[in-house]
C-alpha cells in the first residue's frame, strides 16, 4: 500500500444508481491513474466540512490523499496545503 496525493475532478451530487443521495468524484494521481469515488451522504457531509467549502463543486481541483494498492484507490483524507483553509 502507498499513500499518494491525487487531484479531485468531476465532482457531482445525485442518486446515480444507489437510490440515495451521494457525492462522487474522480481522483487523479500522476502515476496510479484515476478512480471514481462515491460517498454516502454522512461521509459527504464530513468531507465538505473538512475542506471548508460552501458548494460541492468547489472541491474540483482540490488535492486529497488516497491509498493505492494494486488496482484499487481509496480516498483517505483532504490534503491541506500550507496557508489554505480550513
Amino acid at each position: 500500500m502507498s499513500e499518494q496525493m491525487a487531484i479531485i475532478q468531476g465532482v457531482g451530487v445525485g442518486l446515480r444508481d444507489t437510490n440515495h443521495s451521494v457525492l462522487w468524484w474522480s481522483a487523479h494521481t500522476g502515476n496510479a491513474g484515476s478512480a471514481l469515488h462515491v460517498f454516502d451522504w454522512a461521509t459527504a457531509a464530513d468531507i465538505i466540512k473538512d475542506y471548508g467549502v460552501r458548494e460541492v463543486h468547489e472541491l474540483n481541483g482540490k488535492p486529497c490523499w488516497v491509498e493505492v494498492e494494486g488496482g484499487t484507490m481509496v480516498y483517505k483524507r483532504p490534503c491541506i496545503v500550507d496557508g489554505e483553509k480550513p
